[in-house]
């Protein structure tokens, strides 16, 4: 998926998919230019970090977000649980 507008570009690319207990399985990498910026008073820390990454020199950011056996992880960290799906 990506998205873009004058000043702001955001990246989400993976593959998830059900495992045989009906849990999600996979991971996203999320890179963005612009969007913590956008969305600072709608989403606050630490969870604008933990969806968007830690901001590189440049400004951009890029995180990897897993998830299995019923947990969505930012990196290694856990950031919530999911039920199975079916």
């Amino acid at each position: 998926m990506r998205g873009t507008d004058a000043g702001s570009t955001l990246d989400a690319a993976g593959a998830l998919a059900f495992d045989a207990q009906g849990q999600i399985d996979g991971q996203i990498t999320i890179a963005s230019t612009g969007v913590a910026e956008r969305i600072g008073p709608l989403l606050e820390e630490p969870w604008r970090t933990l969806v968007l990454g830690a901001p590189a020199p440049d400004g951009s950011y890029a995180n990897q977000i897993n998830f299995r056996s019923g947990g969505i992880y930012s990196g290694l960290i856990p950031i919530a649980a999911l039920p199975p799906l079916y």
